[in-house]
């Protein structure tokens, strides 16, 4: 079975992991009593993919 994804879908798929990215890198823990430092990227990624691929499912 073949799956199309039309191209305008993986483009906001991959704007979403890009700005997961960039989230991922300006931002630093804010919690007092912890080292400072940043999160995980591979979180970060996953949960702009997630909510991108939510709304495509849902609004498209």
């Amino acid at each position: 079975m073949t799956v199309h994804i039309e191209a305008w879908r993986i483009a906001v798929l991959v704007i979403g992991s890009v700005v997961g990215y960039f989230v991922f890198k300006h931002t630093q823990r804010a919690t007092p009593g912890q080292p400072s430092g940043m999160g995980d990227a591979t979180a970060a990624i996953a949960a702009a993919v997630g909510v991108i691929s939510a709304l495509v499912i849902l609004f498209g």
